[in-house]
């Protein structure tokens, strides 16, 4: 089964969420939502994308009123000013299918809080390699990102 999480970046915190489908066939943010300083052993970090990824793939109700979920959603990321949080972040969308895991590299598409993926820069890691090598993936996808 296809699991799925996003890391993003701010100027000082990682944040990782777990993604689940939704009832219309949609990956929508889902719990558990992780907050990580910058300075985060890189250990814990990979420790929290597994968990994300592990809660990842149950197939939810389709939200039915978006405000709704979009308050849910920056009350789970702490966003006070989706400008403020969105300026130079980045984001990184993660998706494991059985032992791969494959770190979709983005571009930030301004404040609202719109990232598209960039072609052609998909980097691709096996579970069972060492945390460290997970964790120099994810630095490089987010190097990749515009």
């Amino acid at each position: 089964m296809k699991k799925s999480a996003s890391i993003i970046k701010t100027k000082s915190n990682y944040w990782i969420y777990s993604q689940s489908k939704t009832t219309d066939g949609v990956w929508i943010a889902s719990v558990p939502f992780f907050k990580s300083p910058l300075n985060v052993l890189f250990s814990e970090l990979i420790e929290k994308l597994f968990s994300a990824l592990d809660k990842s793939g149950n197939v939810v109700p389709h939200p039915k009123d978006l405000k709704l979920f979009d308050e849910f959603f920056s009350k789970n990321l702490e966003i006070k000013s989706k400008k403020a949080f969105y300026s130079g972040a980045k984001c990184c969308e993660v998706a494991q299918d059985n032992d791969e895991i494959s770190l979709l590299p983005t571009i930030n598409i301004g404040n609202k809080g719109r990232f598209d993926h960039l072609p052609s820069s998909e980097i691709v890691v096996s579970c069972l390699d060492d945390n460290q090598v997970i964790y120099d993936a994810v630095q490089e996808a987010f190097d990749k990102c515009g």
